[in-house]
Formats: C-alpha cells, structure tokens, sequence
C-alpha cells in the first residue's frame, strides 16, 4: 500500500514536472548540480556555516555561489540509513538499513 502510494506521489511530481518544463519556453541548458555526500558531517564542520577555525575554502565558494541548505532533516541520526535513505528515496526501515535489535 504504502509503496503504491510514493509511486503515485513520485509519477505526480514527474509529471508536475515534465507540465512545467514545457511550458513553451525557449529550451535552456540544465542546471549543474553538485551533490555532496560526506561521512560524519555535520552542519558545524564548514566554514559556510559559521565555523571559523575549521578552513573550507572550495567549499564556501561552491556555497557564495550555489544554493544552501538552512533547514534540511534526515530520515535517521545514523549516517549509513540516512545516506540509503537518500540513494533510495525510501525510509531506512523500508530498504533495510535501519539498525536491528538484537
């Protein structure tokens, strides 16, 4: 059920999509995007985000001139069910990555 739901929700959005896209505007080159994944990072280990001793200069200049996340959440506190949950667009219980009780 719950499956049939997000394929519903995910064909709504591409289709969303796809009506938005042509629109009958002039055809524009695709946006770049940059989508950087790191091991135990978090919010106060770049200097974009207000660390000062910490020295990330690619970093805060991809940020100046990109686009930054003020309010972003993850599906779980661990790293490895969080980082399926995004290669996947599941929840980490779903796919299997959530930790198990012994």
């Amino acid at each position: 059920m719950i499956n049939d739901l997000m394929k519903l929700v995910s064909m709504i959005f591409l289709l969303a999509t796809a009506v938005a896209l042509a629109d009958g505007a002039p055809a524009q080159s695709p946006p770049n995007i940059v989508f950087l994944l790191s091991d135990d990072h978090s919010v106060p280990d770049l200097g974009c985000y207000g660390n000062r001793a910490l020295k990330t200069p690619v970093l805060d200049q991809l940020a100046r001139n990109g686009m930054m996340f003020t309010r972003a959440y993850v599906t779980s506190p661990q790293c490895s069910p969080s980082r399926a949950s995004v290669f996947t667009g599941r929840s980490a219980h779903a796919v299997g990555a959530s930790r198990k009780s012994q």
